[in-house]
């Protein structure tokens, strides 16, 4: 989607006609609740000037539209979506996530949400597409909300599949998170993503003025993304990068504590591998760098004399570990807050957020970089 109000685009190079593209882009806008009932479609000229189409081709669309009854002229209002094909709204909003994905932030995050929907007067449900061991999803919990009617979809966070899934439900929906998808499911009206270029930018100067030449990233299931993004800007300034991947099934009973032994274990392994530590260690997990950290001052690894360590973190909710560690931090109350002000938008004035992003911030700590003092690791 486009960075604009209007949930669809024009493909110029179609053979099918610019009347007919607008008339299905509606059509499939008011299939899925972006438009409902009552709601005013945008008005002649600016709709022409948006698409960069003439008056004409929309003045031909909305009267297509009307002929079939699904808009309808109304004095000093323009042109509105008719009851009869248009979805009412009954204030329902679900929150869609995995079990496995289920952290401290994604609990601020809906706190956010439920929060903010209860002052609105929305009714606000919440509920999981279960995976079991081989990564299949269960949509059961999910086709049970819809039937007794979903009116908005938050999806926390972004996965491909269930995006694919989203298309077929006819809902309206929005994603957190970045994917690695080459569309948006049909219906999306929005997607809020992180900014990592800022931060990354001030860990590639600390590796810089460290010395490093060697990293080595401890990727997991759900942060592939980061991991990527981190590699690609430490080979940008000669750092040479392995990837260590973490295998980690969470259990959803202990996903704390298995993501913790994940961690400690990776971290015995590394030491016994009888081969120079590298530079520093990227961990793209909370939980499992906080058993990494562990394990390795277990081990007698000084951190950041013997081997600088970075990890992600939720901010204030890990990693453990008795000094401050040197972490790219999320911080779930601002980028809970920036998610809800964008929905809220939308469902207010149907303010369409494409590709919206927050910035993750660098923050050094005591196991790698340059301290307050000024001195390096």
């Amino acid at each position: 989607m486009k960075d604009s109000t209007i949930p669809f685009e024009i493909d110029f190079s179609s053979s099918e006609s610019l009347t007919s593209q607008v008339v299905q882009g509606f059509r499939t806008a008011i299939a899925h609740g972006v438009y409902r009932a009552g709601d005013r479609l945008p008005t002649i000229r600016s709709l022409a000037k948006e698409l960069g189409i003439s008056e004409m081709v929309v003045r031909d669309a909305y009267g297509r539209l009307a002929l079939d009854g699904e808009v309808v002229g109304r004095s000093r209002l323009g042109t509105v979506v008719t009851p009869a094909k248009g979805k009412a709204w009954r204030g329902r909003v679900l929150a869609l996530m995995t079990d496995y994905d289920f952290n401290p932030r994604m609990a601020v995050h809906l706190s956010c949400l439920r929060e903010r929907f209860d002052e609105m007067g929305y009714s606000f449900v919440q509920t999981m597409a279960l995976c079991d061991r081989n990564r299949r999803r269960n949509y059961e919990s999910l086709e049970m909300n819809l039937r007794h009617g979903v009116d908005f979809i938050v999806l926390l966070y972004a996965y491909e599949d269930i995006e694919r899934h989203l298309s077929a439900v006819g809902v309206p929906c929005c994603i957190f998170g970045d994917s690695d998808g080459e569309c948006a499911p049909k219906g999306c009206v929005g997607r809020v993503g992180t900014s990592i270029r800022k931060a990354l930018d001030q860990f590639a100067e600390d590796c810089v003025k460290c010395d490093v030449h060697t990293a080595e990233i401890v990727t997991t299931l759900s942060g592939n993304g980061f991991s990527r993004a981190v590699s690609e800007r430490l080979s940008a300034i000669g750092v040479s990068v392995a990837t260590l991947p973490s295998d980690l099934c969470y259990c959803v009973e202990r996903r704390f504590e298995s993501a913790f032994n994940r961690g400690l274990a990776l971290a015995r392994e590394v030491v016994g591998r009888k081969i120079p530590l590298p530079d520093v260690f990227v961990i793209a997990d909370d939980f499992v760098g906080s058993g990494f950290i562990h394990g390795l001052s277990e081990a007698g690894v000084r951190m950041p004399e013997d081997v600088g360590v970075v990890t992600c973190s939720n901010g204030g909710y890990g990693p453990f570990f008795d000094r401050p560690v040197t972490v790219f931090e999320h911080d779930a109350f601002v980028s809970g807050g920036f998610l809800v002000d964008r929905i809220v938008g939308y469902l207010l004035k149907h303010r369409s957020f494409p590709n919206e992003k927050y910035e993750v911030v660098y923050r050094r700590g005591q196991t790698f970089g340059i301290s307050d003092k000024g001195d390096k690791r």
